[in-house]
């Protein structure tokens, strides 16, 4: 059974995941997480601003699961790299464009306005580069360019994605998938 905490966290995730920061206010929060008012209090005492970092931790590790799951179904790093942008787009069809991207909603929204949310946004930045750092590592790579490999393809993907989302196309993702492919060929080891 989920606790009230996580159901909180995982509601808030899909408020700012849907509508962003700003417009996510804590009484929809409360209400839609079916969750007691003073609950949300009690786990989050400083408010808004320490809950939407925890959710933004949490869309972080859950980002990072899901291209870790995605790498390991493929030995090749190329191979793996190009079928995880290929499964982002299938998956924003799927969705119908109805999702946004909470962690770079978050950055853009309010980052600049809270240390706090700013240091979460990193964080969860850093925890989706981690499974292609270690992919790159474990195909050879030097750490040095493991390290530059994993920023610019969460870079890659998360402007693909939001230019995406502007468009209402996938296209965007495929120019992104086609890039990295040059990228990536370009690395030696």
């Amino acid at each position: 059974m989920t606790s009230t905490r996580d159901r909180i966290i995982r509601k808030t995730a899909e408020l700012l995941t849907r509508q962003g920061y700003h417009a996510t206010g804590l009484s929809q929060i409360v209400r839609e997480s079916e969750a007691p008012r003073g609950s949300l209090y009690h786990y989050f005492p400083n408010g808004k601003e320490e809950l939407a970092a925890e959710a933004v931790r949490f869309r972080g590790e859950q980002m990072r699961d899901h291209v870790a799951y995605e790498l390991a179904r493929y030995d090749d790093v190329r191979e793996a790299v190009r079928r995880l942008i290929e499964t982002v787009s299938k998956n924003l069809v799927r969705r119908d464009f109805g999702a946004g991207a909470p962690v770079a909603a978050v950055s853009m929204e309010a980052s600049s306005a809270s240390e706090v949310l700013l240091e979460a946004c990193q964080a969860a930045y850093q925890t989706v580069q981690a499974p292609l750092r270690e992919k790159f590592l474990a195909a050879g790579y030097s750490e040095a360019q493991a390290g530059q490999a994993a920023v610019a393809i969460v870079a890659a993907l998360e402007g693909g994605l939001v230019l995406s989302y502007a468009a209402h196309t996938t296209e965007p993702l495929e120019h992104v998938g086609a890039a990295v492919e040059g990228y990536l060929s370009s690395l030696r080891r």
